[in-house]
């Protein structure tokens, strides 16, 4: 196996017909300090020309590799300003639907180091039905999952990994190892600050007691406040020592975490969130990553979804259409001897 392809890749999906790409830009950013590798995807379906009436001008198939070879060429002219920047870029298209599948699927291929893709604010709507496709990568991507929401760059970045020791949301305790390694490795790579964020919610806590106490006025909020942050704060701590981070880089909240975590995210002009997707309740693959999903839309700043160890995506490349095509080509650019 070459050097080129045994290389860590970021995998960027890519809407060709899109004016602005800065999740490209992001990408060639990281791979500039990290020395990894790029593959643009253009993940593309179109049912009409499944067609009788298209078939009868061109076989179905001929239809579906035209598409991907202009779906090519659009991405290699995309990636043509980019031959400066000294980075391997392989472009990429598939036939596959839906989009997020396709997407996932050929993370299973090829099982980059991060799938990137930029996002935008989604409509209440989407957020009700969940049927936007980032909240279907954000549940079934395998890998890191890197969602672009700025247009800054990673120079030196203040890195926010927000942690739950506690595991007050079901969340494995190794997923707050596993983030804070992925933040000490990025800081690492590319001159940053990590900063360790813990943000709980009592108010649960208060109104189950409540439940249990006949007489409201016999519930002392603050007392249970007190005793729930000595809890937490002991459970940060002895997280945060084990990776030696300074006392002024870790911080706690008690509060609503959707809000909490975007506030903090702003005070410390973070430039990317880490955050786990983790599962709740009996019904976990329909609920996973809820936390990053609500928040999502709140961020400033750009957004780094991990998952935990071992987990596997119910998307699997036995799913794919029939029609599944795939053409690319590899090393459009390589990095300069």
């Amino acid at each position: 196996m070459s050097p080129v392809k045994s290389m860590q890749r970021i995998l960027v999906v890519v809407d060709p017909y899109a004016e602005d790409h800065p999740a490209v830009d992001r990408a060639v950013d990281l791979a500039k300090h990290s020395g990894m590798g790029i593959d643009l995807l253009s993940c593309y379906y179109e049912a009409p020309l499944a067609s009788e009436v298209a078939a009868a001008f061109l076989p179905y198939t001929d239809n579906c590799e035209a598409t991907l070879n202009q779906q090519l060429a659009l991405l290699r002219e995309l990636a043509q300003p980019y031959e400066k920047e000294n980075v391997d870029v392989t472009i990429k298209a598939v036939w596959d639907s839906p989009m997020f599948e396709g997407i996932v699927r050929e993370v299973l291929r090829s099982m980059p180091r991060f799938l990137m893709k930029e996002t935008h604010y989604h409509s209440a709507i989407s957020r009700a039905l969940f049927s936007n496709t980032d909240w279907q990568l954000i549940r079934h991507c395998p890998v890191p999952l890197w969602l672009v929401r700025s247009d800054g760059d990673l120079s030196e970045p203040t890195i926010m990994a927000a942690v739950d020791p506690s595991n007050a949301a079901d969340q494995d305790a190794s997923l707050d190892t596993l983030i804070l390694s992925e933040a000490f490795d990025l800081s690492n790579q590319l001159g940053g600050m990590v900063h360790a964020v813990h943000a709980f919610d009592v108010a649960p806590d208060i109104a189950d007691a409540s439940t249990t106490i006949v007489s409201i006025s016999a519930i002392n909020a603050d007392d249970i406040i007190e005793k729930a942050k000595a809890v937490h704060s002991a459970a940060l701590a002895e997280l945060t020592i084990r990776f030696a981070i300074p006392d002024e880089q870790v911080h706690m909240q008690n509060g609503k975490v959707v809000e909490l975590l975007p506030y903090m995210a702003r005070e410390l002009s973070a430039s990317l969130v880490i955050m786990g997707a983790v599962t709740r309740g009996r019904l976990k693959q329909v609920v996973i990553g809820s936390t990053a999903e609500r928040v999502l839309d709140h961020l400033p700043c750009d957004v780094l979804i991990i998952k935990p160890a071992g987990f596997v995506s119910p998307v699997n490349l036995e799913s794919a259409p029939r029609s599944y095509m795939h053409v690319e080509q590899e090393h459009i650019f390589n990095i300069a001897a």
